[in-house]
Protein backbone atom coordinates (compact mmCIF):
# COMPACT_ATOMS: atom_id res chain seq x y z
CA UNK A 1 0.00 0.00 0.00
CA UNK A 2 0.82 3.66 -0.49
CA UNK A 3 2.05 5.75 2.04
CA UNK A 4 -0.47 7.57 2.14
CA UNK A 5 -2.48 4.45 2.91
CA UNK A 6 -0.92 3.56 5.58
CA UNK A 7 -2.99 6.86 7.17
CA UNK A 8 -5.57 7.42 5.56
CA UNK A 9 -8.67 5.29 7.73
CA UNK A 10 -6.81 6.01 11.23
CA UNK A 11 -8.23 9.76 12.66
CA UNK A 12 -6.14 12.22 13.26
CA UNK A 13 -4.09 12.37 16.21
CA UNK A 14 -3.71 8.40 15.52
CA UNK A 15 -1.78 9.15 12.03
CA UNK A 16 0.59 11.31 13.13
CA UNK A 17 1.44 9.48 16.37
CA UNK A 18 1.98 6.64 13.68
CA UNK A 19 3.87 9.20 11.45
CA UNK A 20 5.91 10.53 14.35
CA UNK A 21 6.99 6.88 15.68
CA UNK A 22 7.38 5.25 11.62
CA UNK A 23 11.33 6.87 11.35
CA UNK A 24 12.00 4.37 8.46
CA UNK A 25 11.12 4.52 5.44
CA UNK A 26 10.90 2.21 2.84
CA UNK A 27 14.15 3.61 1.65
CA UNK A 28 15.98 3.27 4.77
CA UNK A 29 16.26 6.90 5.26
CA UNK A 30 15.47 7.96 8.88
CA UNK A 31 11.88 10.09 9.78
CA UNK A 32 13.59 13.58 9.21
CA UNK A 33 15.10 12.67 5.67
CA UNK A 34 11.56 11.27 4.94
CA UNK A 35 9.19 13.96 4.93
CA UNK A 36 11.54 15.96 2.53
CA UNK A 37 12.54 13.19 0.55
CA UNK A 38 11.66 13.52 -3.27
CA UNK A 39 9.74 10.51 -3.71
CA UNK A 40 7.77 10.97 0.00
CA UNK A 41 6.61 14.73 -1.40
CA UNK A 42 3.24 13.61 -0.21
CA UNK A 43 3.83 12.67 3.54
CA UNK A 44 5.10 15.98 3.69
CA UNK A 45 2.74 17.94 2.36
CA UNK A 46 -0.17 15.54 3.65
CA UNK A 47 1.47 16.40 6.89
CA UNK A 48 1.42 20.31 7.11
CA UNK A 49 -1.54 20.34 5.46
CA UNK A 50 -3.80 18.14 7.81
CA UNK A 51 -1.07 18.30 10.40
CA UNK A 52 -0.95 21.67 11.32
CA UNK A 53 -4.54 23.39 11.50
CA UNK A 54 -6.49 20.16 11.88
CA UNK A 55 -4.35 18.81 14.20
CA UNK A 56 -4.31 21.68 16.55
CA UNK A 57 -8.46 22.17 16.04
CA UNK A 58 -8.57 18.44 16.55
CA UNK A 59 -6.69 18.85 20.27
CA UNK A 60 -8.29 21.66 20.80
CA UNK A 61 -11.47 20.37 20.63
CA UNK A 62 -10.23 17.56 22.59
CA UNK A 63 -9.44 19.47 25.33
CA UNK A 64 -12.63 21.84 25.54
CA UNK A 65 -14.73 18.55 26.38
CA UNK A 66 -12.44 17.56 28.61
CA UNK A 67 -11.61 14.13 26.66
CA UNK A 68 -7.88 13.98 26.01
CA UNK A 69 -7.40 11.13 24.21
CA UNK A 70 -4.87 8.39 24.41
CA UNK A 71 -3.83 9.50 21.14
CA UNK A 72 -2.88 13.05 22.10
CA UNK A 73 -0.67 11.73 24.68
CA UNK A 74 0.81 9.24 22.65
CA UNK A 75 1.54 11.99 20.07
CA UNK A 76 2.64 15.01 22.77
CA UNK A 77 5.02 12.17 24.52
CA UNK A 78 6.42 11.65 20.97
CA UNK A 79 6.91 15.08 20.16
CA UNK A 80 8.70 16.26 23.34
CA UNK A 81 11.30 12.88 22.47
CA UNK A 82 12.03 14.31 18.97
CA UNK A 83 11.60 18.07 19.51
CA UNK A 84 15.19 18.55 19.61
CA UNK A 85 16.02 16.39 16.89
CA UNK A 86 13.71 18.43 14.61
CA UNK A 87 12.41 22.11 15.88
CA UNK A 88 13.89 25.07 14.01
CA UNK A 89 14.96 23.24 10.64
CA UNK A 90 12.30 24.49 8.81
CA UNK A 91 9.01 25.21 7.78
CA UNK A 92 8.04 21.54 6.94
CA UNK A 93 9.21 20.31 9.75
CA UNK A 94 6.93 18.15 12.59
CA UNK A 95 7.85 20.93 15.08
CA UNK A 96 7.42 23.87 13.32
CA UNK A 97 3.87 22.39 11.57
CA UNK A 98 2.52 21.96 15.55
CA UNK A 99 4.23 25.30 17.11
CA UNK A 100 3.40 27.71 14.41
CA UNK A 101 -0.60 26.86 14.10
CA UNK A 102 -1.22 24.61 16.95
CA UNK A 103 1.27 26.72 19.92
CA UNK A 104 -1.55 27.33 22.09
CA UNK A 105 -2.96 24.11 22.24
CA UNK A 106 0.72 22.77 22.60
CA UNK A 107 1.26 24.82 25.60
CA UNK A 108 -2.07 24.17 26.97
CA UNK A 109 -0.75 20.54 26.09
CA UNK A 110 2.29 20.80 27.59
CA UNK A 111 0.60 21.98 31.13
CA UNK A 112 -2.02 18.85 31.63
CA UNK A 113 0.99 16.71 30.58
CA UNK A 114 3.01 17.34 33.23
CA UNK A 115 5.08 14.03 32.99
CA UNK A 116 6.37 14.47 29.28
CA UNK A 117 9.69 15.77 28.59
CA UNK A 118 8.42 19.23 26.74
CA UNK A 119 10.85 22.17 25.81
CA UNK A 120 11.32 24.95 27.87
CA UNK A 121 8.23 27.51 28.36
CA UNK A 122 10.20 29.95 26.85
CA UNK A 123 11.08 28.68 23.28
CA UNK A 124 7.09 29.40 21.98
CA UNK A 125 4.89 32.52 22.60
CA UNK A 126 1.86 31.82 24.35
CA UNK A 127 0.04 34.92 22.52
CA UNK A 128 1.06 37.66 19.85
CA UNK A 129 3.85 39.17 20.97
CA UNK A 130 3.02 43.23 21.74
CA UNK A 131 6.29 45.05 19.71
CA UNK A 132 4.83 48.38 21.21
CA UNK A 133 2.38 50.63 21.74
CA UNK A 134 1.45 53.99 19.78
CA UNK A 135 -1.50 56.74 20.77
CA UNK A 136 -2.49 59.20 18.11
CA UNK A 137 -0.69 62.12 19.26
CA UNK A 138 1.55 60.84 21.87
CA UNK A 139 5.12 58.29 21.40
CA UNK A 140 5.76 55.42 20.58
CA UNK A 141 5.91 53.27 23.66
CA UNK A 142 8.25 49.69 23.24
CA UNK A 143 7.14 46.62 24.14
CA UNK A 144 8.67 42.79 24.32
CA UNK A 145 11.56 41.65 21.83
CA UNK A 146 10.78 38.60 19.68
CA UNK A 147 11.68 35.23 21.73
CA UNK A 148 15.45 34.77 20.89
CA UNK A 149 14.74 30.65 19.44
CA UNK A 150 11.86 32.63 16.90
CA UNK A 151 13.56 35.09 15.12
CA UNK A 152 11.23 36.22 13.13
CA UNK A 153 7.55 37.18 12.24
CA UNK A 154 5.12 39.06 9.94
CA UNK A 155 3.91 41.82 11.60
CA UNK A 156 0.50 43.71 12.10
CA UNK A 157 -1.00 46.91 13.65
CA UNK A 158 -3.80 45.93 15.72
CA UNK A 159 -6.05 48.57 16.73
CA UNK A 160 -6.38 48.97 20.60
CA UNK A 161 -9.02 49.79 22.66
CA UNK A 162 -12.13 51.53 21.03
CA UNK A 163 -12.85 51.84 17.73
CA UNK A 164 -10.62 54.17 15.18
CA UNK A 165 -12.55 57.49 14.37
CA UNK A 166 -14.00 58.38 11.55
CA UNK A 167 -11.01 59.57 9.64
CA UNK A 168 -8.94 57.02 7.91
CA UNK A 169 -5.42 56.60 9.77
CA UNK A 170 -2.11 56.42 7.91
CA UNK A 171 0.77 55.31 10.65
CA UNK A 172 4.77 55.11 9.52
CA UNK A 173 6.07 51.72 10.89
CA UNK A 174 9.82 51.18 11.14
CA UNK A 175 10.52 47.64 11.29
CA UNK A 176 13.93 45.61 11.19
CA UNK A 177 13.78 42.97 8.40
CA UNK A 178 15.41 39.74 9.20
CA UNK A 179 17.08 39.49 5.62
CA UNK A 180 18.72 40.22 3.62
CA UNK A 181 21.48 40.70 6.38
CA UNK A 182 25.73 41.28 5.61
CA UNK A 183 28.50 42.11 8.04
CA UNK A 184 31.03 44.91 9.34
CA UNK A 185 33.99 43.90 7.01
CA UNK A 186 36.29 46.47 9.79
CA UNK A 187 34.98 47.96 12.83
CA UNK A 188 33.68 51.43 13.25
CA UNK A 189 34.19 54.17 15.60
CA UNK A 190 30.83 56.02 16.82
CA UNK A 191 31.29 58.91 14.26
CA UNK A 192 32.17 57.93 11.05
CA UNK A 193 30.48 58.75 8.12
CA UNK A 194 31.06 55.80 5.78
CA UNK A 195 30.83 52.00 6.72
CA UNK A 196 31.91 49.16 4.77
CA UNK A 197 30.29 45.80 4.64
CA UNK A 198 31.37 42.80 3.91
CA UNK A 199 28.27 41.92 0.84
CA UNK A 200 25.93 45.31 -0.07
CA UNK A 201 24.78 44.10 -3.02
CA UNK A 202 21.05 43.42 -1.29
CA UNK A 203 20.67 46.45 0.36
CA UNK A 204 19.17 49.03 -1.88
CA UNK A 205 21.30 52.78 -2.54
CA UNK A 206 19.91 54.71 0.24
CA UNK A 207 17.92 53.88 3.02
CA UNK A 208 18.96 52.58 7.41
CA UNK A 209 20.07 49.31 8.57
CA UNK A 210 20.31 48.74 11.73
CA UNK A 211 23.97 47.38 13.71
CA UNK A 212 23.07 46.35 16.95
CA UNK A 213 20.87 48.90 18.78
CA UNK A 214 21.52 51.70 16.31
CA UNK A 215 19.73 52.49 13.38
CA UNK A 216 22.04 54.68 10.24
CA UNK A 217 20.75 56.35 7.69
CA UNK A 218 22.59 56.47 4.53
CA UNK A 219 22.52 58.01 1.19
CA UNK A 220 24.20 56.30 -1.46
CA UNK A 221 26.39 52.98 -1.81
CA UNK A 222 29.78 52.27 -3.25
CA UNK A 223 30.36 48.71 -4.17
CA UNK A 224 30.01 47.29 -0.71
CA UNK A 225 30.27 50.80 1.61
CA UNK A 226 27.21 52.94 2.57
CA UNK A 227 27.77 56.33 2.15
CA UNK A 228 26.17 59.58 3.40
CA UNK A 229 25.57 57.88 6.87
CA UNK A 230 23.99 59.75 9.85
CA UNK A 231 24.25 58.28 13.25
CA UNK A 232 22.01 57.71 15.97
CA UNK A 233 18.86 57.60 13.60
CA UNK A 234 15.33 57.16 14.90
CA UNK A 235 16.14 58.25 18.39
CA UNK A 236 19.03 55.33 18.88
CA UNK A 237 22.02 56.17 19.92
CA UNK A 238 25.95 55.62 18.19
CA UNK A 239 28.31 53.66 19.29
CA UNK A 240 31.19 51.97 18.19
CA UNK A 241 30.66 48.50 16.29
CA UNK A 242 32.84 45.92 15.99
CA UNK A 243 33.96 44.07 12.96
CA UNK A 244 31.75 40.87 11.40
CA UNK A 245 28.36 42.73 13.39
CA UNK A 246 25.59 41.91 11.80
CA UNK A 247 23.67 45.31 9.76
CA UNK A 248 19.62 44.56 9.04
CA UNK A 249 18.29 46.57 6.61
CA UNK A 250 15.37 49.26 8.10
CA UNK A 251 12.43 50.28 6.43
CA UNK A 252 9.44 52.44 7.10
CA UNK A 253 6.33 51.32 6.19
CA UNK A 254 3.23 53.50 5.51
CA UNK A 255 0.06 51.79 6.76
CA UNK A 256 -3.54 52.90 6.68
CA UNK A 257 -6.57 51.69 9.10
CA UNK A 258 -9.62 52.59 7.69
CA UNK A 259 -11.89 55.11 10.11
CA UNK A 260 -14.31 52.89 11.61
CA UNK A 261 -12.21 49.85 12.15
CA UNK A 262 -13.29 48.03 15.23
CA UNK A 263 -11.26 46.83 18.45
CA UNK A 264 -8.97 44.09 17.89
CA UNK A 265 -8.92 44.72 14.03
CA UNK A 266 -5.48 43.83 12.12
CA UNK A 267 -3.54 45.76 9.49
CA UNK A 268 -0.61 43.97 7.96
CA UNK A 269 2.72 45.77 7.77
CA UNK A 270 4.73 45.30 4.65
CA UNK A 271 2.68 43.19 3.20
CA UNK A 272 1.21 42.43 0.02
CA UNK A 273 -0.94 39.67 -2.18
CA UNK A 274 -0.49 37.29 -4.84
CA UNK A 275 -1.95 38.63 -8.46
CA UNK A 276 -4.11 36.11 -10.12
CA UNK A 277 -2.24 32.87 -9.24
CA UNK A 278 0.80 31.23 -8.33
CA UNK A 279 1.17 27.48 -9.15
CA UNK A 280 3.23 24.93 -6.88
CA UNK A 281 6.77 24.54 -8.88
CA UNK A 282 6.95 27.68 -10.32
CA UNK A 283 9.66 29.62 -8.39
CA UNK A 284 7.88 33.40 -10.20
CA UNK A 285 5.40 34.71 -7.40
CA UNK A 286 2.98 37.46 -8.81
CA UNK A 287 2.05 40.44 -6.81
CA UNK A 288 0.25 43.15 -6.81
CA UNK A 289 3.07 45.41 -5.72
CA UNK A 290 7.02 44.83 -4.92
CA UNK A 291 7.89 48.06 -3.36
CA UNK A 292 9.73 47.78 -0.10
CA UNK A 293 10.62 43.99 -1.40
CA UNK A 294 14.24 43.37 -1.90
CA UNK A 295 16.43 39.90 -3.15
CA UNK A 296 17.48 38.10 -0.24
CA UNK A 297 14.42 38.93 2.03
CA UNK A 298 12.60 36.34 4.06
CA UNK A 299 9.09 36.20 3.22
CA UNK A 300 5.74 34.20 4.95
CA UNK A 301 3.01 33.85 2.21
CA UNK A 302 -0.07 32.79 3.69
CA UNK A 303 -3.60 31.23 2.33
CA UNK A 304 -7.13 31.84 3.76
CA UNK A 305 -7.72 28.23 2.54
CA UNK A 306 -5.88 25.19 1.36
CA UNK A 307 -5.48 25.42 -2.68
CA UNK A 308 -4.10 22.66 -4.87
CA UNK A 309 -4.15 22.71 -8.65
CA UNK A 310 -5.95 20.38 -11.31
CA UNK A 311 -3.84 17.57 -12.34
CA UNK A 312 -6.03 17.13 -15.22
CA UNK A 313 -9.35 19.25 -17.03
CA UNK A 314 -12.25 18.55 -15.39
CA UNK A 315 -15.39 18.40 -18.12
CA UNK A 316 -19.29 20.27 -16.98
CA UNK A 317 -21.67 17.52 -16.14
CA UNK A 318 -18.71 15.20 -14.24
CA UNK A 319 -18.51 14.60 -10.48
CA UNK A 320 -14.45 13.60 -10.50
CA UNK A 321 -11.87 15.77 -9.94
CA UNK A 322 -8.16 14.67 -10.37
CA UNK A 323 -5.58 16.95 -8.53
CA UNK A 324 -2.11 16.96 -8.11
CA UNK A 325 -2.14 16.21 -4.39
CA UNK A 326 -5.42 14.71 -2.41
CA UNK A 327 -3.98 14.63 0.47
CA UNK A 328 -5.39 17.71 2.28
CA UNK A 329 -9.07 16.76 1.63
CA UNK A 330 -11.98 14.16 3.26
CA UNK A 331 -15.30 13.01 2.52
CA UNK A 332 -17.95 15.29 3.94
CA UNK A 333 -15.38 18.49 3.30
CA UNK A 334 -16.99 21.61 1.52
CA UNK A 335 -14.47 22.86 -1.32
CA UNK A 336 -15.06 25.78 -4.29
CA UNK A 337 -13.37 25.01 -7.39
CA UNK A 338 -12.12 28.03 -9.53
CA UNK A 339 -10.33 29.49 -12.61
CA UNK A 340 -8.85 32.18 -14.39
CA UNK A 341 -11.81 32.43 -16.52
CA UNK A 342 -13.32 32.99 -14.27
CA UNK A 343 -15.53 29.81 -13.10
CA UNK A 344 -16.13 29.55 -9.48
CA UNK A 345 -18.78 27.36 -7.89
CA UNK A 346 -19.05 25.27 -4.50
CA UNK A 347 -19.10 21.45 -4.34
CA UNK A 348 -18.78 18.79 -1.45
CA UNK A 349 -16.52 15.32 -1.71
CA UNK A 350 -18.34 12.53 -1.41
CA UNK A 351 -14.67 10.41 -1.39
CA UNK A 352 -11.33 10.67 -1.84
CA UNK A 353 -8.75 8.34 -3.90
CA UNK A 354 -5.50 9.18 -1.99
CA UNK A 355 -3.62 6.36 -4.45
CA UNK A 356 -4.79 8.42 -8.07
CA UNK A 357 -5.32 12.01 -6.11
CA UNK A 358 -9.35 12.00 -7.14
CA UNK A 359 -12.36 13.32 -5.69
CA UNK A 360 -15.83 12.40 -6.29
CA UNK A 361 -18.12 15.09 -5.28
CA UNK A 362 -22.01 14.47 -4.60
CA UNK A 363 -22.98 16.38 -7.63
CA UNK A 364 -21.61 17.36 -11.29
CA UNK A 365 -19.32 20.35 -12.17
CA UNK A 366 -21.84 22.90 -13.67
CA UNK A 367 -18.78 24.34 -15.66
CA UNK A 368 -15.64 22.77 -17.13
CA UNK A 369 -12.44 23.41 -15.72
CA UNK A 370 -8.36 23.53 -17.29
CA UNK A 371 -5.06 23.38 -15.80
CA UNK A 372 -4.56 25.99 -19.05
CA UNK A 373 -6.46 28.05 -17.07
CA UNK A 374 -5.10 26.96 -13.66
CA UNK A 375 -8.20 25.74 -12.38
CA UNK A 376 -7.63 24.74 -8.54
CA UNK A 377 -9.67 23.39 -5.61
CA UNK A 378 -10.02 25.09 -2.24
CA UNK A 379 -11.16 23.52 1.21
CA UNK A 380 -13.21 25.93 2.82
CA UNK A 381 -11.84 25.93 6.24
CA UNK A 382 -14.46 28.46 7.61
CA UNK A 383 -11.35 29.29 10.07
CA UNK A 384 -8.77 31.48 7.78
CA UNK A 385 -6.26 28.60 7.77
CA UNK A 386 -4.54 27.53 4.82
CA UNK A 387 -0.92 26.80 3.40
CA UNK A 388 1.82 28.74 5.07
CA UNK A 389 5.13 28.91 3.38
CA UNK A 390 8.29 30.80 4.10
CA UNK A 391 10.42 31.54 0.80
CA UNK A 392 13.61 33.89 0.40
CA UNK A 393 13.33 36.50 -3.08
CA UNK A 394 16.21 35.67 -5.27
CA UNK A 395 15.00 38.94 -7.36
CA UNK A 396 12.24 41.41 -8.17
CA UNK A 397 10.21 42.60 -11.18
CA UNK A 398 9.38 45.85 -10.24
CA UNK A 399 5.74 46.01 -10.20
CA UNK A 400 5.02 42.76 -11.40
CA UNK A 401 6.77 39.47 -9.39
CA UNK A 402 9.02 38.43 -6.96
CA UNK A 403 11.54 35.87 -7.77
CA UNK A 404 11.92 32.78 -5.31
CA UNK A 405 15.17 31.44 -4.42
CA UNK A 406 12.86 28.04 -4.57
CA UNK A 407 10.12 26.87 -5.90
CA UNK A 408 6.58 26.73 -4.34
CA UNK A 409 5.67 24.34 -2.39
CA UNK A 410 1.94 24.74 -2.57
CA UNK A 411 -0.30 26.78 -5.34
CA UNK A 412 -2.01 30.37 -4.46
CA UNK A 413 -4.95 32.37 -5.89
CA UNK A 414 -5.29 36.00 -5.42
CA UNK A 415 -6.36 35.75 -1.62
CA UNK A 416 -3.23 34.61 0.05
CA UNK A 417 -0.95 37.43 1.35
CA UNK A 418 2.80 38.13 1.23
CA UNK A 419 4.19 39.14 4.51
CA UNK A 420 7.88 40.33 5.03
CA UNK A 421 9.37 38.91 8.21
CA UNK A 422 10.81 41.28 10.84
CA UNK A 423 12.60 41.02 13.75
CA UNK A 424 11.29 43.88 15.56
CA UNK A 425 9.14 46.89 14.78
CA UNK A 426 10.98 50.16 16.17
CA UNK A 427 8.99 53.07 16.27
CA UNK A 428 5.42 54.07 15.07
CA UNK A 429 4.52 58.00 14.01
CA UNK A 430 1.43 59.31 12.86
CA UNK A 431 1.76 59.81 8.99
CA UNK A 432 -1.51 61.42 7.71
CA UNK A 433 -4.88 61.80 9.35
CA UNK A 434 -5.89 59.76 11.92
CA UNK A 435 -8.69 60.47 15.38
CA UNK A 436 -7.78 62.22 18.99
CA UNK A 437 -7.40 59.23 20.93
CA UNK A 438 -6.96 56.32 18.15
CA UNK A 439 -4.34 53.96 19.20
CA UNK A 440 -2.69 50.64 18.12
CA UNK A 441 -0.08 47.85 19.03
CA UNK A 442 2.63 46.77 16.81
CA UNK A 443 2.41 42.74 17.08
CA UNK A 444 4.50 39.86 15.83
CA UNK A 445 1.86 37.81 15.16
CA UNK A 446 2.85 34.08 16.63
CA UNK A 447 0.34 31.59 15.02
CA UNK A 448 2.49 32.47 11.49
CA UNK A 449 5.58 33.12 13.35
CA UNK A 450 8.83 30.66 11.90
CA UNK A 451 10.91 29.10 14.38
CA UNK A 452 14.69 29.64 12.46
Amino acid sequence: MGLISDYSAMGILDRLAKLIADRDSPAGTDFFSRVTHSDDNQVEKYFIGVGAANTAQALDDALDSGALPTAAATFINQLGAHYSAIGGTGYNTLANAVATRGYRVYRMLAALLTGNSLPAAGYLFDDDVSLGTFVYGGSFVAGSNLNSAVQSARAVLEVGTGAIGVNNWTVTTTGVLIAPTTTLSVAITDAVTSIALTDASDFPSAGCVQIESEQIDYTGKSTNTLTGCTRASNGTAAAAHASATAVYPVQDVSVTIPGLSAEATQWGVGQTTVDAVAIEGQTTLPVTATTGFLAGQQILIVDNEYGVALASDAADGQADIVLTDADPFSPGDAITIRDLAPNNEALTVLSVNYETNTLTCTGNLVAAYTTADSAMIYLQTGAGNGWVEKAVIASVNDGVSLVLSAALKHSYYDNAAVNRLYSDITALATGADGNAGDDVIAKAVADRTIAL
